[in-house]
């Protein structure tokens, strides 16, 4: 079983696509049950969980092969990223105690910004 994070975008659909085309079996994990639906009418095993609750990760992700992980951007972070820090929190708690043989982690943070912002 390998679990796809971000299934409902390009990428993670991208990845889905290519592990069911080599006839791996898939888990899907989606904020939104109802944007599961399509890809459990394929077959796709579904699992709800937000990307900062540990415990839902952990039941999403145990029992897998691989994971792959994409984070929902954050536009708008508050200043220290306190969102970003606690859903990394709760993603380490996750991998630890479901110990997936891979993981493939990418990150799209800044790729919608042309040159990065300097400190005044």
């Amino acid at each position: 079983m390998f679990v796809v994070t971000g299934i409902t975008g390009k990428v993670g659909g991208a990845i889905a696509e290519s592990l069911l085309d080599a006839g791996l079996p898939v888990r899907a994990t989606v904020r939104d049950e109802a944007k599961g639906a399509p890809w459990a009418a394929r077959g796709v095993e579904v699992a709800v969980a937000n990307i900062g609750d540990a415990a839902a990760l952990k039941s999403a992700f145990a029992q897998t092969e691989g994971v792959f992980l994409m984070t929902p951007p954050n536009y708008d972070p508050q200043p220290g990223y306190p969102d970003t820090q606690s859903n990394a929190v709760a993603i380490k708690t996750a991998i630890e105690a479901a110990r997936p043989n891979t993981l493939v982690f990418l990150s799209t943070v800044g790729a919608h910004v042309s040159e990065p912002r300097t400190k005044q």
